[in-house]
């Protein structure tokens, strides 16, 4: 009998926590996540990506997911809030341990990414990242800050059309600005690097243009 199955995990959105997560198991995940964003889990609303309006959740495809309901909630036993498919992990944290425990019990089949996490502890990810340039924020906030000291923070207008007012952007994006996954620019804007790879290695290019521009 054929028991392939998913299971998935996304943060909630719960005020500025960071570290709520729902993991769950179905035989069709893109129907189930659909439902809850309709209809939040127990009141827990998935963070959703702001263009699309879909949410953003890490899905791993099983041999058979009724056999890693059992392991998941086994593992994460303690960490659960009352009797919910609610964690209190963190998100990328809790992807890592989920990997390794489907790895181990040899039902892990495939990782359906979320567009945004880099996953460069799994082999797969790891190899593709060899060969692209690095798009941490880390590297982000290096360009930006010889960006300011080149043009004394007095930036071009192309700069300015890449960045969204602070205040406007943590009303309304507030699943983006929950992340932290974002440079705030003068304490009024925001440069938003809640991008997949190939995004957000677009957005490093232009960064570099204007940096190198004479």
């Amino acid at each position: 009998m054929n028991n392939q199955g998913y299971i998935y995990i996304y943060k909630c959105l719960i005020g500025k926590c960071s570290d709520i997560c729902k993991i769950g198991v179905t035989g069709d995940y893109k129907s189930r996540l659909e439902q809850h964003v309709r209809t939040p889990y127990f009141g827990f609303m998935p963070y959703c990506d702001f263009s699309t309006g879909k949410p953003i959740a890490t899905v791993f495809k099983v041999n058979d997911y009724t056999n890693c309901d059992s392991i998941i909630k086994k593992h994460f036993k303690h960490l659960q809030v009352s009797s919910l498919e609610i964690y209190n992990v963190e998100y990328d944290k809790a992807i890592k341990e989920i990997y390794d425990l489907l790895v181990f019990s040899k039902q892990y089949i495939e990782l359906i990414p979320d567009g945004i996490s880099l996953y460069d502890y799994i082999p797969q990810y790891k190899q593709d990242a060899e060969f692209d340039d690095d798009t941490s924020k880390k590297t982000f906030t290096e360009i930006i800050d010889r960006i300011s000291s080149k043009y004394s923070n007095n930036y071009p207008e192309e700069f300015m059309n890449m960045l969204r007012d602070k205040a406007d952007y943590e009303e309304n994006c507030q699943s983006h600005y929950n992340t932290g996954n974002y440079i705030v620019i003068l304490d009024k804007y925001i440069l938003d690097l809640n991008y997949n790879k190939a995004k957000r290695t677009e957005l490093k290019e232009k960064l570099l243009n204007i940096l190198n521009k004479n």
